[in-house]
């Protein structure tokens, strides 16, 4: 690793955040997503600072989405954010494949529920109508991505407990039921992760999570045919919105 001298950084910075941003500029240039950095010691060493001011610098890193430490490996360089655009008629795969990145969509489970009074009002049901509920994790070059949960009304959907085992889940709409929904709405937030969230997605639970509620339309009647909420890694997504 070859590295800016502190002195070449500006002096009004603490120490720890004039070797945040070496390491962040040396990443960039010659390190690739899965390298190691060398480690904290080597790099304390590097810089003439001791041990606590090393490991400030690369907290900023680890915070910012940069690098992830691994317990007993040393610490991991992570690929920058992938751009989620939204828009009226978004596809998970084809929007991350198009980037030239690997997309998968695995189920976690499907079953009948009862709609809580958000999915009810999102899809015009009363309180405690049975839904189809699906749950699935995405993954980006193999990574967790998102996890989402969909919500379908019955009858129309009810064969999805059946035969929806993972994969596209709006191209199984289309080729199945020729159905492609339309986004009419979304609304996006910040939230912290469920347990449950943080150890699909594997991210901290003091890691903020991009949360995306979303109602999709049948395009020919304009009724709502599914009601979607995603929690996606803020440090592996960043949304683009398209009107």
């Amino acid at each position: 690793m070859v590295m800016t001298s502190l002195a070449e950084t500006r002096s009004d910075q603490p120490i720890y955040l004039q070797i945040a941003r070496i390491l962040e500029n040396e990443i960039a240039r010659a390190y690739r997503c899965g390298d190691m950095l060398p480690s904290e010691m080597t790099l304390a060493e590097n810089f003439g600072v001791n041990r606590h001011t090393l490991r400030r610098a690369v907290d900023e890193l680890v915070d910012a989405g940069v690098v992830e430490r691994r317990r007993g490996h040393g610490t991991r360089v992570l690929d920058p954010a992938i751009c989620y655009p939204i828009s009226p008629r978004t596809r998970f795969t084809e929007s991350i494949n198009a980037q030239g990145h690997s997309a998968e969509v695995k189920l976690i489970f499907n079953r009948l529920a009862a709609a809580t009074k958000g999915v009810a009002e999102a899809l015009n049901l009363k309180d405690g109508s049975e839904v189809v509920w699906i749950e699935i994790l995405r993954l980006a070059d193999r990574n967790p991505f998102s996890v989402c949960s969909h919500f379908f009304p019955l009858p129309r959907f009810g064969g999805l407990i059946d035969v929806y085992k993972g994969g596209s889940l709006h191209s199984f709409l289309e080729n199945e039921y020729g159905l492609l929904p339309k986004r009419k709405v979304s609304y996006i937030s910040a939230i912290m992760p469920r347990t449950d969230d943080a150890h699909v997605l594997r991210t901290p639970r003091n890691r903020p999570l991009l949360r995306t509620k979303s109602i999709n339309i049948d395009p020919l009647t304009e009724r709502p045919v599914e009601y979607c909420v995603t929690r996606a890694r803020s440090d592996r997504c960043q949304i683009e919105v398209h009107p």
